[in-house]
């Protein structure tokens, strides 16, 4: 009885999601714009997106798209650069990109999307392997 209880419960859900994709956030940029395309197809797909959980994936998407534009700018200018003075200092790029780096590892935890966090938390036995949903943008404005 609980089973069935769970799986129409379950269904109910699937249904919900399915009919509830939301748009994608217009406050964020075109390079999370292609972050959001791939990661809301793939989870809502695999039925592990929830409504209400927008907010949560934008930020996912906006910091993956500002730890690029670091890392972009580190590529660019070296992750440490030197001072009007003469000295030598971490890059202002390099600390944007560690605390984005930060920021998105326990966003992605929080939302079961590390192999560590997603595979108890799937009961199915399905994998969502983010290395189809987060590739580097061809073209991504610099800072």
């Amino acid at each position: 009885m609980t089973e069935r209880k769970n799986e129409r419960a379950n269904r109910a859900v699937n249904k919900l999601t399915k009919a509830h994709t939301p748009e994608f956030p217009e406050q964020l940029g075109p390079e999370a714009r292609c972050v959001w395309g791939r990661l809301m197809r793939v989870l809502i797909e695999k039925g592990h997106f929830k409504p209400g959980n927008e907010i949560g994936i934008s930020m996912i998407c906006h910091t993956y798209a500002e730890w690029i534009r670091a890392a972009e700018a580190i590529q660019k200018y070296g992750s440490v650069v030197k001072t009007k003075k003469g000295n030598f200092v971490q890059s202002p790029y390099a600390s944007v990109a560690n605390q984005n780096a930060s920021l998105l590892f326990s966003l992605l935890k929080d939302y079961g999307l590390t192999p560590a966090t997603r595979l108890p938390s799937l009961s199915d036995g399905s994998l969502l392997d983010l290395s189809d949903l987060v590739t580097i943008p061809p073209s991504i404005p610099k800072l």
